[in-house]
Order: structure tokens, then sequence, then C-alpha cells
């Protein structure tokens, strides 16, 4: 979304998204689905949370958590968008 404008959202697809279940463990890249969208595959319901990686390539990257509970989660990447004025 936008940091300007919070009603304005935007699809990132050529973002970078990795996990990983515990910090021992090697991040894993998660597939494009090419609409926005990343599929978090194998992971394991027995796991409290996975640590997420998302480098949008067009802002900071930066990390944050999902827990493995079988429902699509929606992770919000905020950039500035540019602005036009006149008309």
């Amino acid at each position: 979304m936008c940091s300007n404008d919070t009603t304005v959202t935007e699809v990132i697809p050529g973002a970078i998204v990795k996990y990983r279940s515990s910090t021992t463990k090697p991040f894993r890249t998660a597939a494009n689905n090419g609409d926005g969208t990343f599929a978090l595959s194998a992971l394991n319901g027995d796991v409290a949370s996975y640590a997420v990686s998302v480098d949008p390539r067009i802002s900071a990257p930066f990390t944050t958590s999902i827990t493995p509970d079988g429902t699509d989660e929606t992770i919000d990447v905020s950039v500035a968008c540019d602005t036009v004025t006149g008309s």
C-alpha cells in the first residue's frame, strides 16, 4: 500500500519472499505465483511460527512472522507512491 495514501494498493509481483521455521534453519524461497501471491510449501503445523523475509525490491526489506495454521496470510508492504497534481 502507499504510505502517503493507504487507500491505494498495488500488487508487487517482483518481490522475493523467503521463510524458515527457526533461526537454526536456512531460509527457503517461496514460489512466486506471478500475481503478488507466494506459496510457502511444506509448513509444519506443529511449529509455533515461521519467520518470513520480504524483499519487495521497491522499498527496504523486512522480516515478519506467520502462524502455519492453514489460513492465508496477507503482508502489507508500505511504499511511497508517486503523486500527480494539476488537472
